[in-house]
């Protein structure tokens, strides 16, 4: 199904970019002085924190989309609709998964 493929390559994308941002957060932790290292902690800790929701609501619609849930269609249609404004990319992928979210679940 076109619909869970879409949210499962988007888990693995947050997950991968999560876990890069985070490393690269932790070595300039680092680098930046004793004074600054608090704030780089808070931001790794927001990015670590944001990165795993959203890594879990996708690979959660994910699961629901491949056994044809109702209520998966209407996460996936939502997700569409917010991720629209992320101009340009996330209105690519949000229009890809309204498009599939639209269609029938037994053609995609």
């Amino acid at each position: 199904m076109k619909t869970a493929q879409a949210h499962r390559f988007l888990a693995l994308a947050y997950l991968f970019l999560t876990v890069v941002g985070a490393a690269g957060l932790w070595l300039l932790g680092h680098i930046v002085k004793s004074s600054e290292q608090s704030k780089v902690i808070q931001v790794l800790l927001l990015l670590l924190m944001g990165g795993c929701i959203l890594f879990a609501l996708h690979f959660v619609i994910a699961t629901g989309a491949k056994r044809k849930k109702p209520w998966a269609r209407i996460m996936t249609n939502l997700v569409g609709i917010v991720m629209l404004f992320a101009f340009p990319v996330g209105t690519v992928v949000g229009a890809y998964l309204i498009w599939t979210g639209v269609e029938k679940w037994g053609d995609s």
